[in-house]
């Protein structure tokens, strides 16, 4: 699943890659965006390539 999103992949292609259920992809990626407390999946993203999302939304810089 990580690897679909750090490529960009739709939720479609990662269920083919996954042999498992769009629904479920799209499920899976909510229960992250809730544990990760992040607001989209750019922001998942982020957080899955080791990254870090302020939780207040502005950039660290």
């Amino acid at each position: 699943m990580r690897d679909g999103l750090l490529r960009g992949r739709t939720h479609k292609e990662i269920a083919k890659m996954l042999r498992i259920s769009q629904f479920t992809v799209r499920t899976y990626q909510e229960r992250l965006m809730e544990k990760f407390e992040v607001a989209n999946r750019t922001e998942l993203i982020v957080c899955a390539s080791g990254g870090h999302v302020p939780k207040d939304g502005r950039s660290s810089q």
